[in-house]
């Protein structure tokens, strides 16, 4: 109704010659029309223009926010309870996210099929078997020779066991001198500081005590 009336009052101003009212209001209302779309625009703009900048304060403010969400994600990552607190098929896919971050291709098994290999890795010509355990007890030689044969039936250049909860004597004594590499949940975490580091530091990162790879 309002807009009506300004059309009215335009029309009335426009009116001379003694010409219709009508007519007058029609052409007004053709004239806003046209230049309606302009107007809005130029009203747009110039509102978006009064929207003050952000602040010194509010962008440190910003900054601070993204470095608590950083340390608090780098935080649970590196924690063992958030590692322990998985399941069998979170945690081969937490495995396999870690080692996509070195660069390797990564192919997770569907939860319970795995047929003896959890994730295959790739890089180049290289292809890795990879058994992840998270039973609540140290695995046992069994699931190492289990390992150790598929390795060998699928051409595997190496193969890694990972468990939780550690490994009995019998897996240290049957994997000695054989492709394949033991890994505890520490070892995990000290997979996951590495990589955090290198990162942040934006270089490769190595470890002079152990291979982890």
């Amino acid at each position: 109704m309002a807009l009506f009336a300004c059309y009215l009052i335009i029309a009335l101003l426009y009116k001379h010659n003694g010409e219709p009212v009508l007519k007058s209001f029609l052409y007004a209302l053709g004239v806003m029309l046209a230049i309606g779309p302009v107007l809005g625009i130029v009203i747009f703009s110039f509102i978006e223009n009064l929207s003050p900048p952000q602040s010194e304060l509010e962008k440190n403010f910003s900054i601070y926010s993204q470095h608590v969400k950083a340390y608090e994600y780098w935080k649970k990552m590196n924690s063992l309870t958030y590692w322990d607190s998985m399941d069998g098929h979170q945690f081969e896919k937490a495995i396999a996210s870690l080692y996509q971050k070195q660069g390797y291709s990564t192919i997770v098994s569907k939860a319970g099929g795995d047929g003896g290999i959890d994730i295959i890795l790739t890089h180049g010509t290289e292809r890795i078997a990879v058994q992840c355990k998270a039973h609540s007890k140290p695995v046992g030689p069994a699931v190492a020779r289990d390992l150790y044969g598929t390795m060998i039936s699928g051409n595997f250049s190496k193969a890694i066991l990972i468990s939780k909860n550690g490994f009995t004597k019998g897996v240290y004594d049957f994997t000695l001198g054989k492709p394949i590499q033991l890994l505890t949940l520490s070892d995990v975490l000290t997979i996951s500081n590495l990589i955090d580091k290198s990162t942040s530091e934006g270089k490769v990162c190595s470890n002079e005590n152990k291979d982890y790879v």
